[in-house]
């Protein structure tokens, strides 16, 4: 207990006792404004966003408000997450709150700030820039990000480097902090391909298939920990917040870590799937019937045959019409044939 007095919430400890802490308990009152290492970063964060947000809203013609509302859910996020009595109390007191703090840093928080990135003109100038570029480039490898992603996430958990973790407010906004970028990192390349204008065929089914395979480390350790004994020394001296034992706070942990990462993929991957079945319902509708081509032809000679005078047939490529003009005895007059009527 002596080498975690630097922890955020050891004092609200101190100040409690070893009695069960409820909803309406000082737990739930106390703000982690005196943690350094866990404020700074989120204010840096949240001051670029907002300068981002001025630089769109000076952009002619880019004034997107989503963009403004999803860095706002992302900062939120994190200010909950690393600020509010969630950050302040749920690391000292409750592996489960500290579960859903890891989400909050690990997932939530990266895909609302990276979707506001990919729908922002003004970031999308800066990915354009060439060294930007080349380094977007190195972060849209999802076979690389995944393993990292895997192996911290895991890693992170096991007891001695978890117990490692809590010991002081700095290594535990370390350990925050990583999952933050680790999780940016793998979203990365799933929201900001290469090509942000718009998902290819290529990139929804890769980003399916490795989405599947993030999902596997989170689920092997969840199982684990819904499975396995109290694991963590600093939450069996602890007091229990909302009743919860140590075991059942731990399983409960757990479940959530494997319910939460699987419909998270899940909800990414339908979306994608979703794309896929958009794609290729639009090129379905590009083809036209091979009758078609020979038929155009014939429609455009009938058109300059029937006139006074040489007929002049220009036929528009595109997607859905071939027009043809043929000035007549009377004056000019435009015929334009649907391809759909082919």
């Amino acid at each position: 207990m002596g080498a975690m007095a630097g922890m955020p919430g050891m004092g609200l400890a101190q100040a409690t006792g070893s009695g069960p802490l409820t909803l309406t308990g000082r737990v739930f009152s106390y703000w982690n404004w005196g943690d350094p290492f866990m404020l700074i970063p989120i204010l840096l964060l949240i001051v670029a966003s907002a300068w981002l947000t001025v630089q769109e809203w000076r952009c002619r013609g880019a004034r997107r408000k989503h963009v403004l509302w999803l860095l706002l859910a992302g900062c939120a996020t994190l200010f909950a997450a690393g600020i509010s009595p969630l950050g302040a109390a749920s690391p000292m007191y409750s592996f489960t709150f500290h579960m859903i703090q890891h989400i909050c840093f690990a997932m939530i928080a990266p895909l609302f700030l990276l979707a506001a990135l990919r729908s922002s003109a003004v970031a999308g100038h800066w990915l354009d820039y060439s060294p930007v570029g080349k380094a977007n480039a190195f972060l849209c490898r999802l076979w690389l990000s995944v393993p990292v992603w895997s192996i911290l996430y895991f890693g992170w958990h096991l007891p001695p480097l978890y117990d490692f973790g809590m010991s002081s407010a700095f290594l535990h906004a370390l350990m925050q902090f990583s999952f933050l970028v680790a999780g940016s990192w793998l979203l990365w390349g799933v929201i900001l391909p290469l090509d942000r204008e718009s998902y290819s065929t290529g990139h929804a089914f890769s980003s399916i298939g490795y989405l599947t395979l993030s999902c596997i480390s989170p689920t092997l350790l969840g199982t684990m920990l819904a499975l396995a004994p109290p694991l963590y020394e600093i939450y069996r001296e602890m007091p229990a917040i909302l009743g919860f034992t140590p075991l059942s706070d731990q399983r409960l942990g757990g479940v959530i870590m494997i319910g939460f990462e699987n419909f998270f993929t899940f909800a990414i991957c339908t979306y994608f799937f979703l794309i896929l079945v958009r794609d290729s319902a639009g090129q379905s509708n590009q083809e036209a019937p091979a009758d078609s081509l020979d038929t155009a032809p014939k429609l455009v000679a009938q058109a300059g045959a029937s006139s006074a005078e040489p007929a002049a047939a220009t036929v528009t490529s595109g997607r859905t019409a071939t027009q043809c003009e043929a000035p007549s005895m009377t004056g000019a007059t435009t015929a334009t044939i649907a391809g759909a009527d082919f």
